[in-house]
Parts: C-alpha cells; structure tokens; sequence
C-alpha cells in the first residue's frame, strides 16, 4: 500500500520529532497532524520514519546548501519504528544499514533501478500495478481481491452478486446512524413530523422531499409512533426522557463495501477523528 509522509526542518516550528536540531525528520503522516496559518507552526502526529542531516563539511544546512551549489550530500538514519515495521511486514530480522546517503538536488537526476540482490525483504514497483497492489481495510474492494486479507469473510458475504456482473458497486436506501435516547437538534432542522408512522413509510415520506430530507427518525414510544424529517442533522444530544429513536441517513448515489468495517474504525478512525494520539 502506498504511505504518506510529511518532512519539515526541526528549528522550532516543526513539533513532534525526536530529530536532533536543524535536522530535518521524516514523519508518516496521520491526520491529527495540523499546521497554524498564522506561525506556520506544523505539529506532526505520525510515527517517526527517519532523520537527515547534512553530510557536507562543518555541517552546513542542507537546503541553503543546496540551493548555493546545486546538489547536497545528507546522511539518512532510521527509526526504531521503521525497522521494526520492516521486519513485521518481512516475518523476520531484516539488515538496517547503519547509515544511508541521500542526495538533495535542484534538477532531476537519471539513475539506474535498485538491486535486489540480497534484498528480497523489498519490493520495488509502483502501486499502481497489479500486482504491487494492496487494500487497506478503510477501501473498497474488487471480485479478484474479496478472497485476500484484509477483506474479512462477514464484509465479502455482505456484497451483493448481480446478474449483470457488477461487483461491489450497489445502491441503499438509508444507512441507520444511532438507536437510543438521542435525537437531531429540532429547531430550525424539522421538514415535518408525522405521528403513528413506521420505518418503511418514513422513508418514503423523506424520499419524496426530491433530496431536501436527509435524514429521518422513528421514536418509538409505549403508545405511539413518530415520524420525523430533517432537512439538516449538525448535532445530536440526548432527549431526557426513557424513548428509543432510530436515526437514519438518505444515502445518494451507489455505495461499495469497503474491506473490514471492524478493522477501520478501530485501528484508523477512531483515533484520527477523535483524538490527537497517533493510530497504532
């Protein structure tokens, strides 16, 4: 799979790395990671993936340098995460090279392609080829795929198989957001409220609306039924009282199943929208 990084000078306005002063680090990127406009103060969440420092003489600063002479020697040292990654995704030890050289360059240079000799531990390729491809649990998954980790059985079991061919390229008529004692804020989001209503004449009811309803509840009550539509669903709070609501959303267009459901909103998700601690 394809990885993000971000690379910033540790002079005091890139935060989150253990890189030594006016060297550069090399983060992978999360999305807790944040930037101020106004400091330009960048504080990087991600998992350290290496530090660089400038291999010239006196140890002068790599982009000045580059900038002066053209080109620039650097030295490229690794994570301990980074390593111990390599050898996860290897099944085993792997060599680390005590010290690497990378070189900093105004133009492009030509180069011949790596060998992988003693190095069967790397794969080199683009991942825009077939087979360097990998999921994420977080993506959509095709037929030739829906047998290989990380699509578990329960989401490949949940796809519908058509006549026509398709694969995981389908249509649902709502999507049920939360069941309890919560609702929608009322005021200024209520289209209508219709009272001894079911689910299936809500949505209906919401369908009909040419796409102004977005969402729609069920309260249900000891004597009674409510149907509610809203045109609009900013905050949710709790009602005070002992009802149950089901909550549904208009869904627009086709959808596709993506590969582990479960898998994504634990070890990706959740932490990246709820939280500043980088996900596992």
């Amino acid at each position: 799979s394809q990885e993000q990084f971000v690379m910033g000078m540790v002079d005091g306005t890139f935060i989150g790395s253990d890189c030594s002063s006016s060297s550069w680090a090399i983060m992978h990127f999360n999305a807790s990671d944040s930037e101020n406009p106004k400091t330009t103060l960048f504080q990087a969440h991600g998992h350290p993936a290496a530090c660089m420092t400038s291999a010239q003489p006196h140890g002068s600063d790599l982009a000045q340098y580059t900038f002066d002479h053209g080109t620039a020697e650097a030295t490229v040292t690794y994570s301990q995460y980074e390593t111990l990654d390599a050898e996860k995704a290897a099944g085993g030890a792997v060599p680390v090279p005590e010290e690497t050289r990378a070189y900093w360059s105004l133009l492009p240079e030509l180069c011949a392609a790596p060998s992988t000799v003693g190095r069967d531990f790397m794969v080199f390729g683009d991942a825009d080829m077939d087979d360097k491809y990998s999921l994420s649990e977080c993506e959509c998954f095709g037929k030739a795929f829906s047998e290989l980790s990380p699509v578990s059985a329960a989401s490949n079991a949940e796809v519908p198989r058509p006549d026509d061919g398709t694969f995981n390229e389908y249509n649902v008529k709502s999507q049920m957001i939360l069941e309890g004692p919560f609702s929608c804020e009322l005021v200024g989001n209520v289209i209508d409220q219709i009272p001894g209503m079911r689910e299936s004449g809500c949505y209906d009811e919401c369908a009909s609306h040419n796409g102004d309803c977005k969402f729609y509840m069920i309260s249900t009550a000891e004597s009674s039924a409510m149907c509610t539509l809203f045109k609009a669903c900013n905050s949710i709070g709790h009602t005070g009282i002992q009802i149950t609501n089901r909550l549904y959303g208009m869904v627009q267009g086709n959808v596709c199943r993506i590969a582990d459901p479960e898998l994504c909103w634990t070890q990706r998700k959740r932490r990246g929208e709820l939280s500043w601690t980088p996900p596992d």
